[in-house]
């Protein structure tokens, strides 16, 4: 080849190389990262699922009691009787109760709406006397037999989820049973873990987080390098979301891009040495 155009080859040959060693650079993160990312997600996946069981069951829990209550005798009879000292009775029953299930609150609304017994009624914020007649969970429940609310509560101001059961007699509503939970032990959880839990409701706005700031509001959106495990809650329409950085396969792809460009460094350098000692022997 004449030398004046050996050199324009040289270079063209050099460019191709370069050009080549970026692909197959770009081609080891990007397989790198998708195997990592994948990795990356079914962890995140699994832990999601776990704080998805675990809340689901807690909120099992407190809807059994709800059911219990409903078909307890002492309750029962204390609606039927409609007598003070029944409802003390039931309410320091309740307050026990209260103390084992790691209920919020627990207490017993007559058909008229008005709070006959409550696990409170020795506190000055105690339930007994208020009129819960407006409250959907309650309507709902004297229509339905059943019914579950996500609200503000009147008195504490504090979210929780509402449980209430219709307690009947002889086909007739007498009132109805309802159990509060709120989220306080496993939102304080959440918040420790690293990762950004959020629960949305049925229209999409956030119910539970470690973000009370954040609470009964859409979903914060997400950056390009957030990832949204999400796991539905059955029973109460729910969603459990787990916000999760990509920053992990991110860093096993760059790991591995740079094992990759020092192997083929090295690989590029034995070349190029066996080259020049076979040009010497040439010579």
């Amino acid at each position: 080849v004449p030398r004046k155009i050996r050199r324009p080859l040289l270079i063209l040959a050099g460019l191709a190389c370069v050009a080549g060693l970026g692909l197959a650079l770009w081609g080891v993160y990007s397989l790198s990262y998708t195997g990592a990312l994948r990795s990356v997600s079914e962890d995140v996946e699994t832990r999601a699922r776990l704080r998805a069981a675990v809340l689901q069951s807690e909120m099992e829990r407190q809807a059994t009691v709800a059911l219990v209550l409903s078909d307890d005798s002492d309750v029962t009879a204390a609606l039927l009787g409609n007598q003070p000292a029944l409802y003390s009775g039931v309410s320091k029953k309740l307050d026990r109760l209260r103390t084992q299930t790691r209920s919020s609150v627990i207490y017993i609304i007559q058909a008229s709406g008005q709070t006959v017994s409550a696990s409170n009624w020795a506190l000055p914020v105690s339930f007994v006397g208020s009129n819960y007649s407006f409250r959907p969970y309650f309507r709902e429940a004297m229509t339905n037999g059943t019914a579950t609310q996500f609200a503000l509560g009147t008195v504490s101001r504090k979210p929780g989820l509402f449980f209430a059961r219709a307690v009947t007699a002889s086909g007739r509503r007498l009132g109805v049973v309802v159990v509060k939970m709120e989220f306080d032990p496993i939102e304080a959880t959440w918040g420790g873990l690293g990762e950004d839990t959020y629960v949305t409701g049925p229209t999409g706005e956030v119910f539970l987080t470690a973000h009370p700031e954040r609470r009964f509001k859409p979903l914060p959106a997400l950056t390009a390098r957030q990832i949204d495990t999400v796991i539905d809650l059955p029973g109460v329409g729910w969603k459990l979301h787990v916000i999760s950085s990509d920053q992990a396969a991110r860093d096993t792809a760059i790991a591995a891009t740079l094992t990759a460009a020092l192997a083929f460094g090295l690989l590029g350098t034995l070349s190029a040495w066996q080259w020049r000692r076979l040009r010497q022997r040439r010579l």
